[in-house]
């Protein structure tokens, strides 16, 4: 009997005692929960996230809605095994994105952490770009735009450093429309690529295009 009352005492002064903002290392947090490196040259410092691969993540497909956005994730490797899986195609850092169109029946799925992945300091082929608004820099191959609504494409003149002769890349909107406009293409008026109809543009210098982007729709 004794035991059981001394065991709610202590409960209700941890509960007391609880605080809506938690530190590690350190005694004033500045957040919810503020990590602070520790002093120690023998302990490791990080945050570590869940680590699984695509197939391990596949089959949580059905744990993941509206309440799992921004829940984040490194995937170790594997091939795309779902449509929430679809857009993993390296390891990496993945967010969950609740908004996007992943197919006709299909909402939310696992966007890479920094919208474009690096190899030696170069950007990789794909973006996948879930905003309304994004500035061509001519590094890219191909862009999915994933974000619901219409996305403006601005392309600018003088591109530094400019692209090859030639340079294609391929504009993808998933699951809106695509407004293509700026100085920097051909033309210099709106241009549209809807919703599930692949796009190009293509780097051209000369008379008719010089330092220009044509739009090929």
């Amino acid at each position: 009997m004794k035991t059981t009352v001394l065991s709610v005492l202590v409960l209700l002064a941890c509960m007391g005692t609880a605080k809506s903002q938690v530190g590690i290392n350190q005694n004033s947090p500045k957040a919810s929960l503020d990590v602070s490196a520790s002093s120690s040259s023998t302990s490791p410092d990080g945050v570590l996230v869940p680590r699984m691969t695509t197939q391990q993540l596949k089959a949580k497909d059905g744990a993941y809605d509206l309440d799992q956005h921004g829940a984040l994730v490194y995937v170790t490797g594997g091939a795309p095994a779902s449509d929430k899986t679809k857009y993993i195609t390296a390891p990496g850092f993945y967010f969950y994105d609740s908004t996007v169109q992943a197919s006709q029946f299909v909402k939310g799925a696992w966007m890479p952490l920094t919208g474009a992945s690096q190899d030696g300091g170069e950007e990789k082929q794909e973006l996948y770009i879930n905003q309304s608004n994004y500035t061509l820099t001519g590094k890219e191959n191909i862009i999915y735009f994933t974000y619901v609504g219409t996305t403006l494409l601005t392309v600018n003149k003088n591109i530094t450093p400019e692209p090859p002769l030639g340079k294609i890349i391929y504009l993808q909107p998933w699951n809106g429309q695509l407004d293509v406009n700026g100085t920097g293409l051909r033309g210099d008026t709106v241009k549209n690529v809807y919703e599930k109809r692949a796009g190009m543009i293509i780097y051209g210098r000369g008379t008719d295009g010089n330092g220009q982007w044509l739009l090929i729709n």
